[in-house]
């Protein structure tokens, strides 16, 4: 049930959403017109359940050069998968760390208190839980704890003896937590994360997986970063070209859901053939196609 067509097409909320994103990744409304992935999501899925299974690891990093489709494949291929394995996972909304990665928009006190007010949990206001993204890890992991039990109350027929899901923290494009402009927050960001990974005073571990997407010429920095020393990580790098019949589906599939959706939309053959034959003439096509394509 992982494929694009297990997916409502058009999201209900927004009738009117174009199937094609251009340069703007796919998110999670886009499921049901991700095309080109499916294997990779596979993949990607397994890995992930084999990390809650150990508990060794924390950290999953989708590794890809710049246009690869990492945030893509992130958030309209990883997630929307793993919201639907409510035994298994509970899910975090997405940090995206820009200069401010614990109190910005996107930053990770809003992750916190956003995935909280779905669970049901109402406190702490999101001020409290800044100051404590900023100064009391034991803080943060109650925090977090506490969304995993929430978590694991909605699931009616769960066994009673059963672990609680496992924690998703998705952390996209965290190359830009090793930048100039990053700030103070960046560091203490990974310190925290470096922190929640590990085993508690008592020898519990929190139950977190971060899965984050990073640039692959950026990847040497995040792995020599000081703040996670001692900390290992499962390295997703399958996002490589896709072959002719995966471009295939990029084109046809998501005309074929608006077709299906009520808003009818064809692309003629020679075309298709076209696209595909321009398409295989270099390894960074797949942002040019999805541009041409919007």
């Amino acid at each position: 049930g992982i494929a694009a067509d297990n997916f409502v097409w058009p999201p209900p909320d927004q009738p009117d959403r174009v199937p094609y994103r251009g340069w703007e990744p796919f998110e999670e409304p886009d499921a049901g017109v991700f095309f080109g992935r499916d294997a990779q999501i596979v993949r990607a899925l397994d890995m992930l359940r084999t990390m809650r299974t150990t508990g060794v690891d924390s950290l999953f990093v989708v590794l890809g050069p710049s246009g690869s489709g990492k945030s893509s494949f992130l958030r309209a291929g990883l997630l929307p998968r793993l919201r639907r394995e409510d035994r298994r996972f509970v899910l975090l909304d997405i940090v995206r760390p820009e200069r401010h990665a614990l109190s910005g928009d996107t930053g990770l006190a809003r992750a916190i208190h956003a995935g909280r007010r779905r669970l049901g949990l109402a406190k702490p206001a999101l001020g409290d839980i800044e100051i404590a993204c900023s100064t009391d890890v034991p803080a943060v992991r109650t925090l977090l704890a506490e969304c995993r039990l929430a978590a694991a109350h909605r699931v009616s027929d769960a066994e009673p003896d059963s672990a609680a899901p496992t924690l998703v923290l998705p952390l996209d494009q965290a190359e830009e937590l090793f930048t100039a402009e990053a700030g103070s927050e960046a560091a203490t960001f990974l310190e925290l994360i470096a922190e929640l990974a590990r085993p508690d005073a008592g020898g519990q571990r929190l139950g977190l997986i971060v899965v984050g997407t990073i640039r692959t010429d950026r990847y040497e920095v995040m792995q020599t970063a000081p703040q996670l020393a001692g900390l290992t990580a499962e390295v997703f790098d399958d996002l490589k070209p896709m072959p002719d019949n995966q471009f295939r589906e990029v084109i046809t599939g998501p005309a074929n859901r608006a077709s299906a959706g009520g808003e009818r939309l064809s692309i003629a053959p020679d075309l298709v053939n076209r696209l595909l034959d321009e398409a295989g003439e270099g390894g960074d096509a797949l942002p040019l196609l999805a541009l041409t394509l919007r």
